[in-house]
This record gives structure tokens, sequence and C-alpha cells, in this order.
């Protein structure tokens, strides 16, 4: 998850230059794929989040 946060900060600065040097085409396609690692590291974070309460909810059964 640590991986993918990382490559998401970088993307940002990439979107940041590309904004800076007008070149559009390379935001657009930064974003799409930000928007795609955004959706995967959410869904990383459910899934820890329900082994969690799996956890808990076997330890009290």
């Amino acid at each position: 998850m640590i991986k993918l946060h990382n490559k998401m900060k970088k993307q940002v600065d990439s979107i940041e230059e590309a904004i800076h040097n007008k070149d559009f085409l390379k935001v657009n396609r930064l974003g799409i794929s930000l928007s795609n690692n955004n959706e995967e590291l959410m869904q990383e974070a459910r899934d820890l989040s329900n082994n969690e309460k799996g956890r808990y909810v076997n330890t009290y059964a």
C-alpha cells in the first residue's frame, strides 16, 4: 500500500509539471492513471478493514 501511495505522489508531481508545461494530453493520461491507482488504494484499504473486522468478530464469536 505504501508503494502505491508513493507512486501516486510522484504522479501528482508529474501532473503539476505537465500543467506548468501546458501538456494537457499528459495531464489527462496521468489523471486517469492516478484515478485508477486511487481506486486500487481504496480497495486495499477496504480489504484491510474487512480483515480487521473479521478478526474482531472471530475473536468474540
